[in-house]
Protein backbone atom coordinates (compact mmCIF):
# COMPACT_ATOMS: atom_id res chain seq x y z
CA UNK A 1 0.00 0.00 0.00
CA UNK A 2 1.33 3.44 -0.86
CA UNK A 3 0.91 6.66 1.15
CA UNK A 4 -2.14 7.78 -0.83
CA UNK A 5 -3.97 4.50 -0.23
CA UNK A 6 -3.01 4.57 3.46
CA UNK A 7 -4.22 8.16 3.76
CA UNK A 8 -7.53 7.30 2.07
CA UNK A 9 -8.04 4.37 4.43
CA UNK A 10 -7.19 6.57 7.43
CA UNK A 11 -9.62 9.30 6.35
CA UNK A 12 -12.37 6.79 5.58
CA UNK A 13 -11.93 5.27 9.04
CA UNK A 14 -12.13 8.68 10.71
CA UNK A 15 -15.18 9.63 8.65
CA UNK A 16 -16.92 6.32 9.41
CA UNK A 17 -16.31 6.88 13.13
CA UNK A 18 -17.70 10.43 12.92
CA UNK A 19 -20.78 9.19 11.05
CA UNK A 20 -21.31 6.41 13.60
CA UNK A 21 -21.09 8.89 16.46
CA UNK A 22 -23.57 11.22 14.75
CA UNK A 23 -25.99 8.39 14.00
CA UNK A 24 -26.10 7.59 17.72
CA UNK A 25 -27.14 11.17 18.53
CA UNK A 26 -30.57 12.54 19.37
CA UNK A 27 -30.27 14.94 16.45
CA UNK A 28 -29.88 12.09 13.99
CA UNK A 29 -32.80 10.20 15.58
CA UNK A 30 -34.98 13.28 15.14
CA UNK A 31 -34.09 13.77 11.47
CA UNK A 32 -34.38 10.04 10.78
CA UNK A 33 -37.88 10.05 12.25
CA UNK A 34 -38.78 13.03 10.07
CA UNK A 35 -37.47 11.22 7.00
CA UNK A 36 -39.44 8.08 7.81
CA UNK A 37 -42.61 10.16 8.15
CA UNK A 38 -42.01 11.78 4.75
CA UNK A 39 -41.31 8.40 3.15
CA UNK A 40 -44.55 7.01 4.57
CA UNK A 41 -46.51 9.94 3.17
CA UNK A 42 -44.94 9.39 -0.25
CA UNK A 43 -45.50 5.64 -0.13
CA UNK A 44 -49.17 6.05 0.68
CA UNK A 45 -49.87 8.70 -1.94
CA UNK A 46 -48.02 7.48 -5.04
CA UNK A 47 -48.65 4.77 -7.60
CA UNK A 48 -46.00 2.08 -8.22
CA UNK A 49 -44.20 3.87 -11.09
CA UNK A 50 -44.07 7.11 -9.13
CA UNK A 51 -42.74 5.30 -6.06
CA UNK A 52 -39.92 3.79 -8.12
CA UNK A 53 -38.99 7.21 -9.49
CA UNK A 54 -39.08 8.80 -6.05
CA UNK A 55 -36.93 5.97 -4.64
CA UNK A 56 -34.34 6.56 -7.38
CA UNK A 57 -34.33 10.29 -6.68
CA UNK A 58 -33.99 9.76 -2.92
CA UNK A 59 -31.13 7.30 -3.39
CA UNK A 60 -29.33 9.78 -5.65
CA UNK A 61 -29.82 12.59 -3.14
CA UNK A 62 -28.49 10.39 -0.35
CA UNK A 63 -25.44 9.43 -2.41
CA UNK A 64 -24.81 13.10 -3.17
CA UNK A 65 -25.10 14.02 0.51
CA UNK A 66 -22.68 11.22 1.46
CA UNK A 67 -20.14 12.43 -1.10
CA UNK A 68 -20.52 16.02 0.05
CA UNK A 69 -19.91 14.92 3.64
CA UNK A 70 -16.74 13.12 2.61
CA UNK A 71 -15.43 16.12 0.67
CA UNK A 72 -16.16 18.51 3.55
CA UNK A 73 -14.59 16.12 6.07
CA UNK A 74 -11.41 15.82 4.00
CA UNK A 75 -11.24 19.61 3.63
CA UNK A 76 -11.63 19.95 7.39
CA UNK A 77 -8.61 17.69 7.88
CA UNK A 78 -6.58 19.78 5.44
CA UNK A 79 -7.66 22.98 7.17
CA UNK A 80 -6.71 21.54 10.56
CA UNK A 81 -3.21 20.73 9.32
CA UNK A 82 -2.88 24.23 7.83
CA UNK A 83 -3.91 25.79 11.14
CA UNK A 84 -1.47 23.62 13.10
CA UNK A 85 1.34 24.53 10.70
CA UNK A 86 0.49 28.22 10.97
CA UNK A 87 0.62 27.94 14.77
CA UNK A 88 4.02 26.28 14.46
CA UNK A 89 2.87 22.96 15.88
CA UNK A 90 3.70 21.13 12.64
CA UNK A 91 6.96 21.87 10.92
Amino acid sequence: MNFSENWDTFVQTLAAHAIGTYRNSNEYAYYRHQQEDMEEILTNSLVVDEKELVDKVLLELEARADREMEVVYRQGLRDSVTILRTLGIFG
